[in-house]
């Protein structure tokens, strides 16, 4: 008689975090990725918020388009805009501050929804602990120790908290840290 084989557990990546990186095994197994139009640039390891509207017509449901667009968030983005963060993938070409990003007006992928339990890797400025908020950077006044789209753990001006997802382990300032969708 066979046994199949039962995978037990999952791990963590074992080396270097890349902001925007599926940071365990148990999520990059999971398909709710999904591309969208960049509407702006969008770069890998920040949040990304719903941009234009796009009309369907098409009569394929095999080779539907992403409703909407993707962009940065800007002053006037709210919690319900929040859309997911930006992976990184071999799509991603250098930004002008050299980070991975996608240039405007190509296919951008983003994690589509929170609450699906993703772990990505993404900068934090300041020191974060497992369980604490997530608030993202919405004011270009806040770069450069908080760039458009960033994340720290801290409420304030510029930022707006970010419901339903959370720090998933501790991160000092200035490295990569996780968080969970």
């Amino acid at each position: 008689m066979s046994r199949d084989a039962v995978q037990l557990g999952y791990f963590d990546a074992t080396d270097r975090l890349y902001p925007g990186q599926i940071a365990d095994f148990a999520t990059s197994r999971d398909n709710s990725t999904r591309g969208f139009p960049a509407e702006t640039e969008l770069v890998a390891g920040r949040g990304a918020v719903r941009g234009t509207d796009i009309i369907i017509d098409n009569d394929n449901p095999m080779n539907q388009p992403a409703p909407y667009t993707l962009k940065a968030p800007d002053g006037a983005t709210v919690d319900a805009d929040f859309i997911g963060i930006v992976i990184r993938t071999e799509s991603c070409t250098n930004s002008g501050d050299d980070e991975a990003a996608y240039a405007a007006n190509t296919m951008a992928t983003a994690t589509y929804k929170r609450g699906d339990g993703h772990v990505i890797g993404a900068k934090t400025s300041v020191a974060v602990a497992a369980g604490d908020p997530v608030y993202m950077s919405i004011d270009v006044a806040q770069a450069p120790n908080l760039p458009v789209g960033e994340f720290t753990n801290a409420a304030g001006a510029g930022v707006i908290e970010i419901t339903g997802i959370k720090w998933h382990a501790q991160a000092a300032a200035g490295t990569v840290g996780r968080i969970e969708l």
